[in-house]
């Protein structure tokens, strides 16, 4: 915003500070780090016909900032686009797969930009023959930000001909918040939580496509290990004989579960704050209040959290 006072001269041409940070945040793919972050998170019924999930898509983007303008992250889960069940629809998840250009998520990509947002979506990608189970991420210019493929597939993928992506996360930035996008599976193991844990994100972005989370323990378990804010979405819905429950959730960097939703198509919404890297103290403590009590809820539901080991 240009505030033109009523003295000639052009060092009374003023432009505020957040004008200034918006213009160097868009000509530069650049901004400073963020104390809070406005998100959505989709839980979707989708259609085994790919175009009619884009058009949903699209209409629920609409809805979401017709109803939370303010809105500035909207995450959707994993694979999106179609149906999932590779182990019996291997053709099908070939045929649905997409090279990632403008033409094929155009309608994604003039969203992120019209409305200045970023939008986290699962797909079949297909690059150059290579398939893979990838996450995009589009900034607020509609360009594709950052990808994420998926690394610790499935048997049932694998044999679908899907290849493994090089890494468990993909680290990125959103308003200047260091944030990890990856698929729930991929956050499991110690070695992963652990590199994870040395990257100090402040956020996770995690689209799921998992069936159920009875009590969403793990959900629960997952926001307390990274000290971080953990946005997930997911899919609801009968797909041929498969069903899938819905759960989603939104937590705070503290571990405590904001938002959440199982058993219906939803969108949650949720203001997540961040406070300043600098307080050192408050960072210290809240990673002793997070982390103290894992190794007890490890063990009172060990059957459902050991894959995290």
């Amino acid at each position: 915003m240009v505030i033109l006072t009523s003295e000639a001269g052009p060092q009374h041409l003023q432009m505020t500070a957040a004008a200034m940070r918006d213009r160097y945040s868009m000509e530069h793919g650049r901004s400073p780090r963020a104390e809070s972050l406005n998100v959505a998170s989709v839980t979707m019924s989708c259609h085994q016909d790919p175009d009619k999930n884009l058009l949903k898509i699209v209409q629920t983007i609409h809805s979401i900032m017709g109803r939370k303008p303010d809105t500035q992250l909207i995450v959707f889960g994993e694979m999106t686009l179609g149906w999932y069940d590779p182990a019996e629809m291997p053709e099908y998840h070939r045929e649905i797969s997409l090279h990632v250009d403008h033409d094929s998520l155009g309608p994604v990509s003039m969203l992120a930009s019209h409305y200045g947002i970023y939008i986290c979506i699962g797909i079949s990608e297909n690059d150059g023959g290579i398939i893979c189970n990838s996450l995009l991420l589009f900034d607020r210019r509609g360009d594709p930000k950052a990808t994420h493929r998926k690394k610790k597939l499935s048997k049932s993928e694998l044999a679908c001909g899907y290849h493994k992506g090089p890494d468990d996360f993909t680290m990125t930035t959103i308003h200047g918040l260091r944030t990890a996008i990856a698929s729930g599976r991929d956050l499991t193991g110690l070695s992963t939580i652990i590199r994870l844990r040395w990257k100090r994100p402040d956020l996770i972005v995690l689209p799921l496509a998992d069936e159920s989370d009875p009590g969403f323990i793990e959900t629960r378990f997952r926001g307390r290990l990274f000290d971080a804010a953990v946005v997930s979405a997911n899919r609801f819905g009968r797909e041929d004989d498969r069903y899938w429950e819905g759960h989603a959730a939104i937590s705070s960097p503290w571990g405590r579960l904001l938002e959440k939703t199982v058993e219906e198509e939803e969108i949650l919404f949720e203001e997540l704050r961040f406070g300043s890297r600098l307080n050192l103290p408050l960072r210290i403590f809240r990673k002793i209040f997070t982390r103290v009590p894992i190794p007890f809820v490890l063990l009172g539901n060990w059957k459902r959290l050991r894959k995290f080991i």
